[in-house]
């Protein structure tokens, strides 16, 4: 059969634009439908699907990617230059504080702010199996889930510099809400299937937990506890099959945001019964070069690289 991304169009950004669904992918209205970006662009996303969110569900989705975008990874975003979901919205200045922890027991808050503060660091999980794939033992890994925190050489050596080389540094806090990160990895790994392979290539299962969160989360979401090397990409993202112990076939996606910082690996379970040409999973892989500046207090950059 023929796949969609046989016929993606490059666009203005390096990136593919597929062919318009003409549904909601996450809950099949006809009407109101307007672009998906896969990946959001605050991430550099540059992969589209036109026609293809309704307004209810992209009410939802949105949510889900502003949490993300800026909650979890706004600090970093906004020192790396990303763009902005919203074009008019004004760059803000970053301040924060970090906290010396006195040998008298009392705390120091330090306030900083502008070139003075890197904070390029951020949190992010580090999963096992997905439940719905494990086995006996295998199981075991989905209690290992852990929390990777990203620390630039910046953020350790401001942190160096304020404890004096002696006491103990306190960085500020990492938002992170695990619901909401799992449904926005499926929201990519769904809208991503549904881009290059079409919607009646397969039988989605991630749509409910994605519009409503009422599934447990690491039935279908899950990742690689080993962490791999850095990459010079925005964000990867690939298909591929995995078979279960009862012999049933399952169509997972492998994403991984920002690896240029050496972050984890999620696995989505997108769906079942995927029966056509296996090796048009072949196709669908895609590696968003890295290219980023770094912004001083004014807006100007201050380091470049990708370039």
């Amino acid at each position: 059969m023929p796949y969609p991304f046989s016929n993606a169009v490059p666009n203005s950004t390096g990136g593919f634009d597929y062919p318009a669904s003409n549904v909601c992918i996450y809950c099949e209205e006809k009407t109101g439908l307007s672009l998906e970006h896969i990946v959001p662009k605050g991430l550099s996303g540059d992969l589209t699907l036109p026609r293809s969110s309704c307004e209810n569900c992209r009410a939802i989705t949105s949510k889900l990617e502003t949490f993300v975008l800026r909650r979890m990874l706004g600090n970093h975003r906004r020192r790396f230059g990303y763009k902005s979901q919203t074009k008019e919205r004004k760059r803000k200045v970053l301040r924060g504080s970090l906290v010396r922890h006195e040998e008298d027991g009392n705390e120091t808050v330090i306030e900083l702010g502008g070139d003075d503060l890197p904070l390029w660091s951020f949190a992010l999980p580090v999963y096992g199996t997905p439940m719905i794939l494990a086995l006996g033992s295998e199981k075991d890994q989905c209690s290992n889930d852990r929390i990777h925190v990203s620390v630039s050489r910046l953020d350790a050596e401001m942190a160096l510099a304020v404890s004096g080389g002696e006491r103990p540094v306190s960085m500020p806090p990492m938002p992170y809400d695990a619901g909401i990160f799992m449904r926005f990895i499926a929201k990519v790994a769904h809208s991503y299937a549904t881009a290059t392979l079409g919607r009646d290539a397969f039988r989605p299962i991630l749509t409910n937990f994605i519009r409503y969160g009422h599934q447990t989360p690491r039935t279908v979401i899950g990742g690689e506890l080993e962490i791999e090397t850095p990459e010079a990409y925005a964000y990867t993202i690939r298909l591929g099959l995995l078979d279960r112990y009862d012999g049933e076939r399952f169509l997972a996606a492998k994403i991984r945001l920002l690896p240029y910082m050496g972050t984890p690996s999620y696995i989505a379970v997108v769906g079942d019964e995927f029966h056509d040409d296996l090796s048009a999973i072949e196709h669908c892989s895609y590696a968003k070069p890295a290219r980023f500046k770094i912004l001083g207090a004014d807006g100007e950059p201050t380091h470049s690289f990708g370039f």
